[in-house]
């Protein structure tokens, strides 16, 4: 069974700029996984909803994350990670605004959120831009994995 990463790339802000009483406001976790056995993670900015896996914070600004932002899942046919879409300002891949939900691939560029997210259509695609909640995918598949405790 394959383990899909999202591995923080964040090019918003360089980690020697963070001012040290940002620190502890700031959720942006360096690494998110989706591993064997497990069928589905939620991001948001929720403290209080148990459902939410990975507390997520954006620097541009409070609301621009939703309690429940994004939720990633496993399909048990295909074993494919499908990304879904529940915010405001959106959650994209490849800088296209998720239509509700979409394939996630081996490379794909995910960002929560946008400055200007409230506006930009669903499948709509905007230039590229600099992000603090910004991943790379990266799905393992098992010979990958068996390979490395080789």
């Amino acid at each position: 069974m394959s383990v899909l990463h999202l591995y923080l790339i964040n090019d918003l802000i360089k980690e020697e700029d963070i001012h040290p009483s940002l620190v502890g406001n700031m959720h942006m976790p360096i690494h998110m996984e989706l591993s064997e056995g497990c069928s589905t993670i939620a991001m948001g900015r929720s403290n209080s909803n148990r459902n939410i896996n990975y507390k997520i914070s954006t620097l541009a600004g409070r609301h621009i994350i939703s309690r429940i932002h994004s939720v990633i899942t496993r399909d048990s046919y295909d074993n494919a990670f499908h990304i879904w879409d529940y915010s405001i300002n959106g959650t994209f891949v490849n800088y296209k605004r998720v239509n509700g939900t979409m394939v996630l691939n081996d490379g794909d560029i995910v960002t929560f959120g946008h400055p200007q997210g409230a506006s930009i259509m669903e499948g709509w695609t905007v230039i590229p831009y600099r992000w603090d909640l910004k991943y790379k995918v990266v799905i393992q598949e098992p010979s990958e994995r068996k390979n490395r405790e080789d």
